[in-house]
């Protein structure tokens, strides 16, 4: 109710965030670790260093060096102003693909 109330600059930057957000999703998990970060601004948040961003999500940036990272962030930026079939990819669907199948309640 609040959005529909809300000015079209406002629904405008809320439904680009909610198109970078499912956009982030679809890339590969330390590709969107770190372009969330970069595209904090975008995103609403405050961007962190790559050294904090590292210690507070080692699943997805254990063992990247301070170069393949900022390499990642560029590629990524890259691949995002591309078509989609130029985006870096997941191998396996995620959990969140997974979850939000039709039949996922039966899992």
């Amino acid at each position: 109710e609040a959005l529909r109330l809300a000015g079209p600059d406002l629904r405008d930057e809320v439904r680009m965030r909610a198109r970078l957000r499912a956009a982030l999703r679809e890339l590969r998990l330390a590709e969107s670790v770190l372009l969330e970060n970069a595209l904090a601004s975008l995103l609403g948040g405050e961007r962190r260093e790559l050294t904090d961003l590292q210690a507070e999500r080692p699943p997805a940036l254990d063992g990247l060096s301070r170069q393949a990272m900022d390499q990642r962030v560029s590629r990524g930026r890259r691949a995002l102003t591309r078509a989609k079939q130029g985006w870096p990819q997941r191998r396996r669907p995620a959990l969140f693909d997974l979850l939000r199948r039709p039949n996922a309640a039966s899992l």
